[in-house]
């Protein structure tokens, strides 16, 4: 028998070589006989090599001879009446033992979302690795003594393979991976009859784990010939790229194989930069700048067929991808089919491709399995089940009834205006959760009865009579049947539209595994043998499986777009490939260690074991391999893209891989950027009618707006006229409902600096907040009761130092006595009680600190307390009057309490302190008006208590850190021991910074009562707790903010 290893760089011939190989064999042998394979990585690959294989003229039966190493393993090595048992019995199994069996370890964590998942990835390692149950078990042993503290950890794992292998043994089911371990035991028993192969193939493999290298020298002993490539550039300038390949050689030259290497000609691509940058790629040793590179002159000049497209956000980034597509296919010389785009991970970008690339015009499959749970359709039916199971909690009712899926109550046709009224009806009652609240009488419970309306108690039956009849339910299959039947005929969810749509597929797709999972309970409570189901154990396991489940979805026209994992597009050529996402901890993507075993855990583990376990973060090389076969996909033109703004809205850097790419041309790679100065493209850049029509509209406006002539032309396109009038019609971002707009909503009144600087920083938060009065999802109680207890001590302290003149003598004690009398007046709680003395010690220690570092500060410092909470405003609690800013014949009042003012001996100067738990002052949220309290409260102590100003000062109370901004000159006259240079400001700048900060407050009271709510941040918090709501692009926050800062400066509002 012959074993053979080719060996070449992309594009050599390797697959072609296999290709004819293969064919040849088929022409000259019985198509019948099933002795020859060519094996690749996936189903996908499979039907791509049949395709060649048939444009190649093939005749015969040979689909089958085309298969995956996973099918063949299935077909060979068969035991057939040991069953593989499906994933979802797996999750079952493990849901179950975890449920039996009170690990310590495992207690907070075993109900999450997603662990039983991380725990069968886990035993899939193990038994890829060719770990027992038995071997494992040993070195978890011995990793006690390593680490005694984490012995319930090793002894929870150990006991979850052991009891998930007698589990499944119980059952009479294995894994795939037991298939090569029970046809070995029977083979050497003589109860397996011998299987030969003329010849084995095996294309588009890179890396094997240890089972799957057991597979390949099992088969390669049942094999005449058997040939192995691997894609690998020759070198050893070049090993850190292909690490994971040398590894993967040296495998197999130790089972026998001899390696053949391919002649390094390129018969994929003449593009001279496509080859430049595959042969070179990752080099360490390559000249730059010189444009001697290797004996390669390319380097030297810009690249022809390679571009980088640099977006601001994610979405741009697929719009300029789009518009490339688009582009060259409307230059008639591709087909859509020629275009592939490559991620490294597309799941970040599988939901933001289609509809982009729909409104271009553009077809595009996606190759990525969608996570059940995320499914609409599916929603709906878990919502039914989780109201039942959930005690009826407001939510799960209401995502219930108003999912668009549920056609019918039963006899009662939808209707939406009764369920608004219903919904609106739930919300005026506060019902939060439980039946009782439900089914009792209602404040205003007849509108909903009238105009033939169905009335609450008639709806609300249908769901009522389906939890009695499932709380009745003694089996899985009744349950099963119930839920089958509320499915299809009480709530019409199984009625789907025949049109062939992306969703309709979708929905489809999510029905058929919904009767697949109803048929995995079925044979799973089959197999355990008869016991009464109940209906929380049926809802769990069908929620669990859910939450685990996934789907794909495969296109009929393959003349689309294709978009893939870099992993898949392996075997993969096209005309023109965009590798997308290109960013830092993205491609290449963070290697993070194993949650369960740690790689020094694995490092230990693996001392003296035949088949070690494979440690995380060693496998950067892999990332280097991936990032060359994604560049080496393309025969004509490839791109680069990359976005500066990611889904969150945070700043990105794009990856070091494209300042590899660069290098190799001396950093003359072509950029095209995405071109942010319009909010519409201009003319000569629109493609799709839709941009044509907005390209128009934009420029009209643009030119009433500046006094301009109408463009003589006319529009490319008929444009109704009710757009022509908005175009030339100013926009108003103002509320117009006379009921809103006379109602007192928009009433400053005395306005506080917090609530100002709210509007300042995002008006339509100021709206949902003030306005709307939305509660605030986010807000932390035990924080805010720890800013009270926090600020109530120290004013008690401060005041007892500006009645004696001096310090208390043991401060601990002092705060001892105050925070007994503090906790009852704010009072801290927990769900368990040892978080709640956690919070205690937490303040505790943070008022001890405080006061130690103020004491020391105030030795220096020629300032002393004066006035604590000091209170301006109406009210019986403020000591003055409202400070007064006015504005022409306006006048806006201003109230506030401010912590803490510090004056000199003499009582002429003061200096504003404010607390803050945690907080640092922003010399630019100064600068663009978000900052407005401490200038404020500077302005009003030099007004009403007539002190000249110091300065304003933000105290940090957990970090014990001051931050703020003074006047230089005061800084040094009284030790304030200021070190940031920028905080100190000459008289001119200080008076720039509290006069801006009056021209801002004018500025937005203005805007409130003329109720001007633009969905337009200055600045857009991280945290905001109204995303639901807003509309706002994260990507377009940078233009937005620059908008803003010139309109600034046209009003003479410029930074200081």
């Amino acid at each position: 028998m012959t074993k053979t290893l080719l060996i070449g760089p992309a594009g050599c011939g390797k697959t072609r070589a296999l290709l004819e190989a293969f064919e040849k064999s088929l022409r000259t042998s019985n198509p019948l006989e099933p002795d020859t394979f060519l094996i690749v990585p996936s189903a996908e690959h499979t039907e791509r090599v049949v395709s060649l294989l048939i444009q190649r003229g093939l005749p015969g039966f040979f689909h089958k001879r085309v298969t995956t190493l996973s099918r063949l393993i299935t077909d060979v090595f068969r035991v057939p009446e040991i069953p593989v048992v499906s994933s979802l019995t797996r999750a079952i199994i493990v849901r179950d033992l975890l449920g039996k069996n009170d690990w310590e370890y495992f207690r907070d964590v075993k109900d999450l979302p997603g662990f039983v998942g991380l725990l069968l990835g886990g035993i899939s390692e193990l038994k890829e690795a060719c770990v027992t149950p038995a071997e494992f078990r040993e070195r978890m042993n011995a990793l006690k003594k390593y680490e005694p503290a984490f012995g319930p950890k090793y002894e929870a794992l150990a006991a979850v393979y052991e009891g998930y292998e007698s589990e499944l043994k119980e059952r009479g089911l294995r894994d795939l991976q037991d298939t090569l371990r029970i046809w070995r035991e029977r083979t050497r028993k003589g109860g397996q009859p011998p299987v030969r192969f003329k010849a084995l193939w095996l294309d588009g493999f890179f890396d094997f784990s240890n089972l799957q290298a057991e597979y390949v020298r099992a088969l390669a002993a049942l094999s005449d010939e058997m040939i192995v490539t691997l894609t690998a550039e020759e070198g050893p300038v070049r090993e850190d790229a292909f690490e994971t390949i040398r590894s993967t050689r040296a495998m197999l030259e130790e089972a026998g194989f001899k390696v053949e290497k391919m002649k390094p000609v390129c018969h994929r691509t003449r593009e001279p930069a496509l080859l430049h940058l595959q042969r070179n790629l990752f080099g360490q040793n390559i000249k730059t700048g010189s444009g001697t590179i290797s004996g390669d002159r390319n380097g030297a000049r810009p690249p022809e067929g390679i571009t980088f497209l640099d977006a601001v956000g994610i979405e741009g980034e697929i719009e300029l991808i789009a518009r490339e597509i688009h582009g060259l296919y409307a230059s008639g010389n591709y087909r859509y089919s020629d275009f592939a785009v490559l991620f490294r991970q597309v799941r970040d970008y599988g939901r933001v491709v289609p509809p982009i690339f729909e409104r271009y015009g553009i077809p595009v499959e996606v190759h990525e399995r969608d996570r059940l749970k995320l499914s609409p359709w599916i929603g709906a039916v878990a919502a039914l089940l989780s109201i039942f199971r959930n005690g009826w909690r407001r939510e799960d009712v209401l995502a219930f009834v108003k999912s668009g899926y549920v056609r019918k109550f039963g006899d009662l046709a939808r209707d939406n205006d009764w369920l608004s009224k219903f919904e609106a009806g739930s919300f005026e009652n506060g019902v939060l959760e439980g039946r009782e609240a439900w089914t009792a009488p209602w404040v205003n419970e007849t509108a909903l009865a009238e105009n033939g309306g169905a009335g609450k108690d008639k709806f609300l039956g249908v769901l009522l009579e389906l939890e009695a009849a499932f709380l009745a339910a003694e089996t899985a299959a009744d349950h099963i049947r119930l839920l089958t039947h509320a499915v299809g005929h009480t709530f019409g969810i199984l009625e789907i539209s025949d049109d062939y749509t992306p969703f309709t597929r979708s929905d489809a797709s999510a029905a058929r595994r919904f009767t697949t999972l109803l048929e995995e309970i079925r044979m799973n409570a089959s197999r355990v043998g008869a016991h009464a189901v109940l209906f929380d154990s049926f809802a769990d396991q069908f929620l669990g499986l859910v939450e685990l489940d996934v789907y794909s979805l495969h296109e009929r026209d393959k003349n689309r777009v294709q978009i893939y994992d870099v992993s898949l597009a392996r075997q993969k050529e096209y005309r023109v490939v965009f590798v997308a996402g290109m960013l830092e901890r993205v491609f290449p993507v963070q290697i993070r260690e194993d949650p369960l075993l740690s790689d020094w855990e694995r490092a230990i583990m693996n001392a003296g074991l035949e088949h070690p376990l494979q440690e995380r973060l060693p496998r950067q090389s892999l990332e280097r391999y991936l990032f060359y076969l994604a560049v080496t996909r393309a025969s004509e033109r490839l791109y680069f893209s990359y976005p500066h703004i990611d889904l969150e809205g945070k700043e990105s850097l794009r990856s070091f891989y494209l300042e590899e790419v660069q290098r190799l041309f001396d950093g003359k790679v072509p950029v095209v950027k995405q071109k942010l100065a319009r909010p519409y493209p201009g003319a000569e850049e629109a493609i799709t009618g839709r941009e044509r029509e907005v390209a128009f509209l934009g420029e009209l406006r643009e030119r009433v707006e500046s006094g301009g002539k109408i463009p003589a032309e006319g529009p490319p396109a008929r444009v109704p006229l009710d757009k022509l009038l908005r175009a030339i019609t100013p926009i108003e971002a103002v509320i117009g409902d006379p009921g809103i707009r006379n109602g007192g909503f928009f009433d400053v009144g005395e306005a506080s600096p917090t609530r100002l600087e709210e509007f300042a920083k995002c008006p339509y938060r100021y709206f949902a907040h003030h306005i709307l009065n939305l509660q605030d999802p986010t807000e932390d109680i035990t924080s805010r009761q720890k800013g009270n207890i926090l600020h109530w001590v120290l004013e008690e302290y401060f005041r007892d130092f500006i009645r004696t003149g001096n310090h208390h003598a043991a401060p601990e004690k002092f705060v001892e006595e105050k925070l007994k009398e503090a906790f009852q007046r704010y009072p801290l709680t927990a769900e368990q009680k040892f978080r709640e003395d956690l919070d205690r010690a937490d303040v505790k220690e943070m008022l001890l600190s405080v006061l130690e570092k103020e004491i020391e500060k105030l030795s220096v410092r020629q300032l002393r307390p004066a006035y604590v909470e000091y209170g301006f405003g109406t009210g019986k609690d403020y000591r003055s009057p409202a400070f007064r800013i006015r504005d022409g014949e306006k006048e806006i009042r201003i109230r506030g309490r401010i912590d803490r003012i510090d004056t000199d001996g003499e009582g002429k100067a003061g200096l504003v302190v404010d607390y803050k738990r945690t907080a640092k002052l922003d010399r630019e949220a100064l600068a663009i008006g978000t900052s407005l309290q401490l200038p404020l409260y500077v302005l009003a102590v030099e007004e009403l208590l007539k002190l000249e100003p110091v300065g304003g000062e933000l105290y940090s109370l957990k970090e014990g850190s001051r931050s703020g901004f003074y006047r230089k000159e005061s800084a040094g006259k009284f030790s304030l021991g200021i070190s940031s240079k920028v905080a100190l400001l000459e008289d001119a700048d200080f008076r720039h910074v509290l006069a801006r900060t009056v021209e801002f407050v004018k500025r937005f009271t203005v805007e409130i009562k003329d109720l001007k709510i633009l969905v337009r941040p200055r600045d857009c918090e991280k945290f905001c707790p109204y995303p639901a709501l807003c509309r706002i692009e994260k990507w377009r926050l940078p233009v937005i903010l620059q908008e803003i800062l010139e309109e600034d400066k046209k009003r003479g509002q410029s930074p200081f």
